[in-house]
């Protein structure tokens, strides 16, 4: 419009310009489109000042939703039923910052329609408040990789090693969350003093804009000028320095939810902590402008369910559907507990966010991906039942808890190890036709790995090394090499496998709850049951998971897989020195089964507690609680000036019950498994303040700072001569100060995980 005000005077000049500008033989006037805007911005504009003046307040205009809604029954034409006619421009409503009574939208004219043929192709009406957070289209806090800051870093790592590159960098998407910050913080105060109005555009063809142009000059014949009652505002009127605040409000209440849980994480993050992170992140993008809500549905939608595999599966998001409906503003549903800053049971195992767990970048690796992925699901199942079940109140059920996190840990440790051999294989071939189906279903000792590899054709048992300056000479110091973290050793490309990292996240849950003496004892028995069942183990190098011989195509040697046997040498036990492979395992497992299960034959499965107390009873005790001195060695015996051989264990490792019923298994036949046991342990030694429980125990269930106390005494291993946990304790004061702010409301922290679907505009 030009200064007069008079629309055609406009119009002409634009047309005067146009016509001067282009050729009407190499256009056409019914698929050339220009736009017609209309813009409402209020009088006390801070566009004539640098501040508005005394008598003069700034002001934001919002769309009212009911008028916008009353103008939209206008463009629709119905049937004789009342039912809406076929061409219909198709309606999109944009809430703004969550809330019921402003909105945006825009109307697309279908292709066939009747607006289209009249050349209307698009129209949208949209409040001029989202200026001071777009920069070119770039909005803060709109970068969806900013949720990668709720991932557990130990996952990432094991995601970027296991996907095979890297998908995202911390310290950029700290960067930009800053920086939106930033962003918004400086706008929200440096844009007090201006004015906000509303605006809307519509898309027209050349034709329809000439038929326009006819219109405005037939109003401008006919005007009568006649007074009439001016019609209500379209918008409502908002001193600018009011909805400055409340955006101020809206931002920080998601930007503190999100800081104020990741200031309370451990080193590792536990899946509930990254639920309520990415949703306040998420919930960032949409607290502050007019965006499309009813996508994102772990925001908008409260309760539904999918078919999946011809079942049921539940899927949940925050509600704001519901509460913008009843209050006007959006907010989560009563889904929270606040007391934890966690979701409450049974929301959070339906809470959509499992496809913050599986990165676009890494499709070409799905599979290591997704198995990555299905072990973290599987861990925070098993953390979420320890609330469900009320797992800490019978000692069996508790033992239950405790077995399956050890068959967690050593089935991705067996898991690792094969995919680590199908890594080396692929690059100096190694493994026969027959080990290779067998899909990393091994038993790891001689008597099952004999026929698995092949050197020029030929059947050979694994490479075991040897010599006398071996790296690892007992196998506590491998199992140190191969599980611990924060020893300060170089483990370049594999350092972040899975099993370390699950193992890691195991025992801080177990500390969490239980105390630090007993994830102590558990750990303990971790490296117990992995002597009693891995004879033969990888041997690690600073470079390599399984390091690999020398090769030479001159000499014509080929890389092959480097072992380590272990062996027991108890000298009340063993036959010392070895003249041959040595029986001693041979003949603790038979008695042991024979006085267990009758018959030294029987190959039944153990359950690891049974297994550990018939081993116990036989005389083989658990290094680090029960035994002062390493017994298992390198498997090796002298033959000379020629060096050393190799020497292992003749019979067959144990099975363990636990890993039998759980590996290969969905997570609803875990959730059935794990339902199971507390319904048969149910009235079975329930525990109360009488109870044969140790201090640390009891102080994890009445919320005492456990792990701050455990600072200034020893763990229950100090009295043999070797702490396990001496390389896990070199956590500093302040990340234990850290931690412990959470440590009194742990016992009711709602974990969750056992349902994974993806968020977004699914279901």
């Amino acid at each position: 419009m030009d200064k007069t005000g008079n629309l055609n005077t406009a119009y002409d000049s634009w047309n005067a310009q146009w016509s001067t500008a282009t050729d009407p033989q190499f256009y056409n006037k019914d698929h050339t489109f220009v736009d017609l805007a209309k813009q409402v911005t209020s009088e006390d504009s801070a566009l004539p000042y640098d501040e508005i003046p005394e008598d003069h307040e700034a002001e934001v205009f919002l769309w009212k939703k009911c008028c916008l809604d009353t103008y939209a029954t206008t463009r629709v034409v119905l049937n004789a039923d009342r039912s809406p006619a076929k061409g219909n421009p198709k309606r999109t409503t944009y809430p703004w910052a969550t809330m019921r009574d402003t909105t945006g939208q825009t109307f697309f004219a279908a292709p066939y329609g009747k607006e289209r043929q009249d050349g209307l192709v698009y129209s949208q009406f949209y409040n001029l408040i989202k200026t001071p957070f777009d920069t070119t289209k770039v909005y803060v806090f709109d970068n969806e990789a900013l949720e990668n800051l709720a991932l557990d870093p130990g996952y990432i790592r094991s995601l970027q090693q296991e996907g095979g590159g890297i998908t995202f960098s911390k310290a950029v998407c700290e960067f930009g969350y800053l920086h939106s910050k930033r962003r918004a913080h400086v706008n929200l105060l440096d844009n007090r003093w201006r004015s906000y109005g509303i605006r809307e555009e519509h898309r027209l063809s050349l034709t329809a804009m000439e038929e326009i142009s006819q219109q405005w000059r037939q109003w401008d014949l006919y005007d009568d000028e006649m007074d009439a009652a001016p019609p209500p505002l379209p918008y409502y009127i908002i001193p600018t320095e009011e909805l400055l605040g409340f955006l101020y409000a809206q931002i920080n209440k998601y930007c503190f939810l999100f800081e104020h849980v990741l200031a309370h994480t451990a080193m590792t993050y536990s899946l509930p902590e990254t639920i309520v992170m990415v949703t306040a992140l998420r919930g960032l993008r949409f607290c502050y402008s007019g965006n499309m809500l009813k996508r994102e549905s772990l925001l908008y939608k409260d309760r539904w369910e999918n078919i999946r595999n011809q079942k049921p599966v539940v899927k949940e998001g925050l509600g704001m559907r519901d509460t913008i409906e009843r209050c006007g503003l959006g907010w989560f549903l009563p889904k929270f507990n606040w007391a934890t800053w966690r979701f409450a049971p049974p929301h959070g195992e339906n809470i959509l966010v499992g496809n913050v767990l599986m990165h676009e970048e890494y499709k070409r690796r799905w599979r290591a991906v997704k198995d990555l992925r299905d072990v973290y699901v599987r861990f925070n199942q098993a953390e979420s039942w320890y609330d469900r079940y009320n797992v800490q109140r019978s000692t069996a059920l508790l033992d239950k808890w405790l077995e399956y996190l050890h068959a967690l840990n050593l089935e991705q440790f067996d898991t690792d190890i094969w995919k680590a051999m199908l890594k080396s294989h692929k690059h100096s071939p190694e493994l026969t036709p027959d080990a290779i189906k067998q899909k990393g279903d091994i038993r790891f000792c001689h008597n099952h790995m004999k026929r698995m590899f092949s050197v020029n054709g030929i059947i050979s048992p694994p490479y075991f090394v040897t010599g006398n300056k071996m790296r690892f000479e007992r196998v506590t110091d491998l199992l140190d090499f191969l599980f611990l973290w924060e020893d300060d050793k170089e483990r370049r490309g594999w350092g972040n496998k899975p099993y370390r990292v699950i193992l890691q996240k195991s025992f801080e849950l177990i500390e969490r709850r239980l105390g630090y003496r007993r994830a102590d004892q558990w750990l303990d028995e971790f490296f117990h049951l992995v002597r009693l069942t891995h004879w033969i183990l990888p041997y690690p190098s600073n470079a390599a998971f399984i390091a690999t011989t020398k090769t030479s195509r001159n000499q014509g040697l080929k890389g092959r897989m480097m072992w380590f046997s272990a062996v027991y040498t108890n000298p009340e036990k063993a036959e010392l020195p070895f003249r041959s492979h040595p029986c001693t395992l041979y003949k603790i497992f038979w008695n042991a089964r024979r006085q267990t299960f009758g018959d030294g034959r029987d190959q039944h499965p153990w359950s690891t507690s049974r297994l550990i107390t018939a081993c116990r009873a036989q005389g083989l005790k658990m290094y680090g609680q029960e035994e002062t001195k390493e017994f298992w060695v390198a498997g090796k015996r002298s033959i000379g000036p020629k060096g050393f051989v190799p020497v292992w264990e003749r019979t067959q490792t144990p099975r363990l019950k636990m890993l039998e019923q759980t590996k290969n298994q969905s997570l609803d036949e875990l959730e059935d498994l794990m339902g199971g046991f507390s319904r048969e342990h149910a009235d079975a030694d329930i525990q109360d303040d009488s109870s044969d429980v140790g201090s640390d125990e009891l102080g994890a269930e009445v919320g005492v700072d456990e792990r701050s106390a455990d600072v200034y005494r020893p763990s229950r291993s100090a009295g043999t001569g070797r702490s396990i946990m001496a390389a896990f304790a070199r956590k500093s004061n302040d990340e234990r100060s850290r931690r412990s702010e959470l440590d009194e409301s742990v016992t009711t922290i709602t974990v969750s995980g056992s349902v994974f679907v993806p968020s977004g505009s699914e279901g």
